[in-house]
């Protein structure tokens, strides 16, 4: 249907012609002469009878997206610095927004056709409504300048919970509030300014009445007993909140005092369909082999399941308050959300709606998206006098745009625990690297000594994580200098033995790398930002063991 504009009047015949015989041999409508000048959708005039051939396909055709022109043109427009659109990616959608214009021009030039045009094309009964949302900063409402071509009933949904969202946000008399939550493309939802935002000014003050927390949890009676029982773990608050995550969202539902912020929050469906470590198979996990992210992935997971094994010794409890509905799939959803969307002050996590609706980047950037420099990592404080969880802008705001945090964390921990990765997270970025004393490590050593000296440094298990590179410079990680002088036996190990130590290590893991990924997703993109970083801090090692040699 798109080649129909870009023909000539004779090919233009025979496509029709053809097509009227219902004859297989279509390639006139599929080419055209190098030699022919393209018509447009401007300056071409199709008799009514082609039209009336032409708008049943073109409504066809717009309604086999799954997002709107408007909602691509927003994907190509965003100046944020996340990579969740490569240059290849931005290129299909670019391409597949000139199909959309196309389609749309095609469309609104039929509707000034003949009688029967206009009733090809007022014929499909399809639901329209936005499912790109753009926000008035002054109102908050939901702006619609054109229609889109389709939407999904998924899409009404989500719109619909922004809407409910925003109004319950509104009524609960938050002591500060300058942002309202916006469904943005290729991010699902985040927030916008209703107004201008200055640099260090509060903009979001969130009371205690909306936050879900152990003090929530401890104010639901169904949870009383079971929660008691819990406390007798080390990780009693993190069951207590999860527990009452589920309780609320699954069992009380839309009955749920929260329900429009549980609403909101991606469901288990969605989660599957973003598919982050926490759900990968065993084809996602070959995809890590080779590097340190692998071990990493595997002992979160696994850590996610022995979660979940010791809640089942309290299962008939847990029967008499959640019935059937706490299953290991709803509890892995619940553990993602709590691994991902949980906002810590004083040592312990809270859910609070609206402020984890933030997205993250690392800092301010210019009219070409380039970061002009790394902001303050987020942080929010509990304000004693307005007892509201307060949060101030780490860099300025013009209302109508959208807000960000700068999480102040390395790629592989957004990788494992969010599932996408940042571009311009200098200020925060290293590499994961796990290093093991082993039984070669010891072989000629006294097993014991070996012991007492990892008690004595703090270490407690023969495995540890580091993270290198980026700006975390090795020579001051007095950490990863005490485990390798006790991996090497170096009682005062100098700096160059240190460099060459760790560039052995680091050469090792290079080489066991997967080669490059075709496939363009977090998961290729941790891969290359991890072999970057490694490369790098191997350039490095090898000038400082010829500094200090």
């Amino acid at each position: 249907f798109l080649q129909i504009v870009v023909m000539n009047s004779h090919d233009l015949e025979s496509c029709f012609s053809v097509h009227a015989r219902r004859k297989p041999d279509m390639k006139k409508c599929d080419v055209m002469s190098p030699e022919d000048s393209p018509a447009t959708p401007s300056d071409w005039e199709p008799s009514a009878e082609q039209l009336q051939f032409l708008v049943p396909g073109l409504f066809s055709k717009g309604n086999s997206y799954d997002t709107t022109l408007e909602a691509d043109l927003v994907l190509v427009e965003q100046k944020g610095p996340s990579t969740r659109y490569n240059a290849q990616e931005l290129l299909m959608i670019n391409y597949r927004i000139n199909q959309k214009r196309i389609i749309k021009d095609l469309l609104e030039g039929a509707k000034n056709g003949s009688l029967p045009l206009r009733k090809a094309v007022e014929k499909p009964k399809q639901k329209e409504a936005p499912q790109e949302v753009q926000v008035d900063a002054a109102t908050g409402d939901v702006v619609e300048e054109e229609a889109p071509l389709t939407m999904t009933s998924n899409d009404a949904d989500l719109v619909e919970a922004v809407n409910e969202f925003n109004d319950w946000i509104e009524a609960a008399g938050f002591p500060v509030n300058k942002v309202r939550a916006a469904i943005v493309p290729g991010m699902r939802v985040g927030t916008v300014a209703t107004e201008a935002i200055a640099e260090g000014e509060t903009y979001l003050a969130v009371p205690k009445s909306v936050i879900m927390d152990t003090a929530s949890a401890a104010k639901s009676p169904p949870l009383e007993n079971i929660l008691a029982l819990l406390q007798r773990s080390r990780e009693a608050d993190f069951f207590s909140i999860l527990l009452h995550l589920v309780y609320e969202t699954k069992v009380l539902g839309s009955k749920s005092r929260f329900w429009p912020y549980l609403r909101l929050l991606p469901s288990q469906d969605d989660l599957s369909a973003m598919n982050p470590p926490l759900m990968f198979d065993d084809g996602d996990m070959a995809r890590l082999e080779g590097t340190d992210m692998k071990g990493s992935v595997h002992a979160y997971k696994k850590l996610v399941l022995r979660h979940w094994d010791g809640l089942v010794h309290f299962k008939d409890h847990l029967e008499g308050v959640f019935g059937d509905v706490l299953t290991e799939d709803v509890f892995r959803w619940a553990h993602f959300i709590m691994d991902s969307r949980c906002i810590w002050w004083n040592g312990s996590r809270h859910l609070v709606p609206l402020l984890d609706l933030v997205n993250c980047a690392p800092g301010p950037t210019n009219s070409g998206g380039e970061l002009l420099s790394a902001a303050r990592p987020h942080a929010t404080t509990m304000d004693p006098d307005t007892a509201a969880a307060t949060t101030r802008a780490a860099w300025a705001f013009e209302a109508g745009h959208q807000v960000y945090e700068n999480y102040g964390q390395p790629n592989h921990i957004y990788y494992q625990y969010h599932g996408f990765t940042l571009s311009g997270n200098d200020a925060s970025e290293c590499a994961l690297i796990t290093v093991e004393i082993g039984s070669d490590d010891v072989m000629d050593r006294d097993p014991s000594s070996v012991r007492l000296a990892m008690r004595e440094k703090g270490f407690y298990s023969g495995i540890q994580s580091f993270c290198v590179g980026g700006n975390k410079k090795w020579n001051e990680d007095e950490r990863l200098k005490n485990w390798l002088a006790i991996k090497f036996n170096r009682v005062d190990a100098t700096t160059q033995e240190v460099a060459r130590d760790l560039k052995t290590i680091l050469e090792e893991r290079l080489r066991a790398f997967p080669l490059s990924d075709s496939n363009v997703d977090a998961t290729a993109d941790i891969i290359r930002h991890e072999k970057a970083l490694l490369r790098k801090q191997i350039n490095d090692l090898k000038a400082s063991w010829l500094k200090f040699g």
